[in-house]
């Protein structure tokens, strides 16, 4: 048990002390980097327990002292390492700016950039306009957002939330851009994604809409921390302020979206109450799958061929996270995990639970490993071709990013198969190979049209 909770503490240190180190991989990464710390600390709370612990459902999981949390803060480790390893690289490692890095003053941007910004704005415009024709806010009527996004919500809704991190995350790409040209960032931004995560908090999310949100908007203010010193310094000075009150008004929205979620909401759930319930979500789920796979590997009796079946063609649910489904499925029993699926819940984890369950225990740490290269690439792409200017490359990127980061955060390994995510893939290499050539080209024009 100390062994266990030890090596979950020391990673979790290790992790704070290069996100300190390293802010741009920490931002850049923040959308699954943030996990690996919660589930360090509930691996380290659920390695202090023994006996029957109450999960989802009103089952319980036997903690047995088999080096679990040794296991996953090894795992959380390799992963980590890969990902500040792969930063390190190039003059990004040496905190430097690319050398191919765009001024982006010229016409076209600020064009592009106004257009998108009243885009943004008509679109949230219809968001609200939507909300209130609808009649139905789910904050105050005590429906669940699930039932709302199915049942009542409008096109501009489920665009939002299916689609909408893009934008997003070109809301924070267009937020810092000045930055890179020695200016102050651009506010507007900022305050789009204050109404949005507004938006997100009446309509009954809870964490997972502001999480995503913020993610993908933090992502491009990676570069923040390449540019000049002392100009960083004067901008942190006059923006503190302001981002100290949005940061303490989202932490207030979070944390009364979650107890409403759980003492309101979901009251009517008699197998666990509602701190309970709140409870297991947070310090015992974000790692019970982990301690189920890890007692299955060590007792032989792990199914290989059967969760490859299941994963790539007899899914319970269609069209969802088929991985998270096969490990409710071997914790819960096929009864329980498909009426949480239906109701629109599943457990947490997932990572690197399903690689296990296909590899076994030695290759499961050898997956664990080339996975974490992928999304450690995949999300410097986005960085390095943001620098460059390159909108369409990416734009490409972060969808690739998008695909690879869903194994890191629930365990879907299906996508790799799907022929709509290898598009995404040949559209990113096309973008970094001809999209320079278009700029070449509009420089070239533009020069011969001043002679």
């Amino acid at each position: 048990m100390i062994v266990d909770i030890l090596s979950s503490l020391i990673v979790f240190i290790y992790l704070c002390i290069k996100s300190y180190r390293r802010p741009v991989v920490f931002f850049a990464l923040f959308f699954v980097l943030f996990f690996f710390f919660w589930r360090l600390l509930s691996s380290a709370y659920v390695s202090s327990l023994e006996g029957l612990i109450p999960t989802e459902g009103g089952n319980s999981i036997i903690i047995y002292n088999r080096y679990s949390g040794l296991a996953f803060a090894a795992c959380i480790f390799i992963t980590s390492f890969a990902w500040f390893w792969v930063f390190s690289l190039g003059k990004i490692g040496k905190s430097q700016l690319p050398s191919n890095t765009r001024r982006f003053s010229n016409q076209l941007s600020k064009t592009l950039v106004e257009v998108f910004y009243l885009a943004c704005i008509f679109f949230v415009i219809g968001l609200f306009i939507s909300l209130f024709l609808i009649g139905i806010i789910p904050l105050f009527s005590g429906m669940e957002r699930f039932e709302y996004a199915e049942n009542h919500a409008g096109i501009l809704h489920q665009f939002l939330f299916s689609h909408g991190r893009a934008g997003i995350f070109w809301m924070g790409a267009f937020f810092i851009r000045p930055v890179l040209e020695n200016k102050m960032p651009d506010g507007r931004f900022l305050f789009l994604l204050g109404i949005i995560l507004f938006y997100a908090f009446i309509v009954g999310h809870r964490f997972s809409g502001f999480f995503q949100f913020i993610s993908f908007f933090i992502l491009p203010s990676s570069l923040f921390f390449l540019i000049n010193k002392e100009l960083r310094k004067i901008i942190i000075k006059k923006i503190f302020p302001y981002i100290s009150i949005l940061l303490l008004v989202l932490l207030l929205t979070v944390i009364y979206a979650i107890l409403n979620s759980y003492l309101n909401v979901r009251v009517s759930n008699a197998e666990l109450t509602g701190l309970e319930a709140l409870t297991e979500r947070l310090f015992v789920q974000p790692v019970h799958l982990w301690w189920a796979t890890w007692d299955r590997l060590l007792d032989d009796v792990w199914q290989p061929a059967f969760a490859i079946t299941f994963i790539f063609s007899t899914a319970l649910v269609g069209g969802r996270n088929a991985g998270i489904q096969y490990l409710m499925v071997q914790e819960l029993g096929i009864d329980r995990a498909e009426e949480l699926l239906l109701q629109g819940t599943q457990l947490q984890g997932g990572y690197p639970e399903i690689l296990f369950e296909v590899f076994g225990i030695y290759y499961g740490f050898i997956a664990v490993f080339f996975t974490a290269l992928l999304v450690a690439y995949s999300a410097k792409l986005i960085v390095l071709n943001f620098a460059a200017g390159k909108v369409i490359a990416t734009t490409a990127a972060l969808y690739v990013f998008q695909g690879i980061s869903l194994v890191i955060l629930g365990g879907m390994i299906e996508f790799f198969v799907a022929w709509t995510y290898w598009v995404k893939v040949s559209a990113l290499i096309l973008a970094m190979i001809f999209e320079p050539s278009i700029y070449s080209y509009n420089k070239l024009k533009t020069e011969h049209q001043k002679q």
